[in-house]
């Protein structure tokens, strides 16, 4: 068994709790959550800081034939997608049929999609390394954003991660320098604006039906790209610092432990948060008052959600299927 970073799960366990955070507030303040400060800050970085871990830590997976790396990666990443939308319209229709509540159908192609994403990353990027075509691909992704599941704009980042583990040891002293990202992160969070998401701006520098280019568009793509890069540099920084000091408390060894499993977190909160949404209707309120309810139900779904992975943990035919761990 491979000898864990601690530091680099407490990073994943933080990350993914700021991800269950930030869908909490869209949970609670459905209207006005992209204006909310907490949510503005977290989401220019929390995907890219996933993807870019996640990239990270696949170098050697990508080592294996192509038989091996789908198989694996189908089993670890599609399969859990399938079942536990399953689990999740079983529930949600469930609670509309007894509690006569409304409930959107959500078509399977949307679900999970952050997995999906990453499964079409890995491929990707294994085929590009086979035929040594890495930088056209990138180019070719962002030319033509057409792959579903955002994936024109998450390649880069996964790029990026593998390609920092490949050269690690050859510039192993840059590590020292991380820090100079914040104040380029701060200065660039001081312009960021929520219509520059990916979700309010899509990527689509050139029109191919009108044979239009937009130069708006591709400022907002690098300008987006950047700071997502700035801001998980930054995020990692800080995280890892907070670690080396205060890495003997029981909080943070129990933390540390979970870190490892921030897919069966960002499955289960999914559905939780979803849950939520259709039982529960909040009031507009003041952002502070929005804020430290998210916080506190966050903190208490990722406590529910740790029960329920001790429990799948528990059986390996659960394990796999539900989380793609054997």
């Amino acid at each position: 068994m491979k000898q864990r970073i601690l530091s680099v799960d407490f990073v994943k366990f933080i990350s993914i709790f700021l991800v269950v955070w930030c869908h909490v507030i869209e949970g609670i303040d459905t209207d006005g959550f992209w204006q909310n400060s907490v949510h503005h800050v977290i989401y220019s970085f929390h995907m890219p800081l996933f993807m870019l871990l996640s990239a990270y830590f696949s170098y050697s997976s990508l080592n294996k034939n192509w038989k091996e790396i789908f198989v694996s990666k189908f089993c670890q990443l599609i399969l859990p997608t399938f079942l536990f939308y399953i689990i999740q319209e079983f529930i949600l229709y469930s609670l509309s049929f007894t509690l006569h509540i409304p409930h959107t159908y959500e078509p399977p192609f949307n679900a999970f999609w952050f997995l999906k994403c990453l499964f079409v990353c890995y491929i990707i990027l294994y085929l590009s390394l086979k035929f040594k075509i890495l930088w056209v691909s990138v180019i070719v992704l962002t030319l033509f954003p057409y792959i579903p599941w955002l994936v024109s704009f998450m390649y880069p980042y996964f790029v990026l991660g593998y390609l920092t583990h490949k050269i690690e040891g050859k510039y192993h002293f840059l590590k020292k320098y991380i820090w100079i990202s914040i104040p380029f992160f701060a200065f660039c969070l001081y312009f960021w604006d929520s219509e520059y998401t990916i979700y309010n701006t899509p990527i689509k520098i050139i029109d191919y039906r009108t044979g239009t280019f937009d130069i708006n568009n591709l400022y907002v793509t690098f300008y987006r790209f950047f700071i997502g890069l700035l801001g998980s540099l930054s995020v990692y920084f800080v995280i890892v610092k907070i670690y080396s000091c205060i890495k003997n408390l029981h909080i943070v060894h129990w933390m540390t432990s979970y870190g490892m499993y921030t897919m069966g977190i960002y499955l289960i909160h999914v559905i939780l948060v979803k849950v939520l949404k259709l039982i529960f209707y909040f009031s507009r309120m003041d952002e502070i008052y929005i804020d430290l309810i998210s916080l506190i139900l966050s903190i208490l779904f990722v406590f529910i959600v740790v029960k329920i992975l001790n429990i799948v943990n528990k059986n390996k035919v659960s394990r796999l299927l539900l989380l793609g761990k054997k």
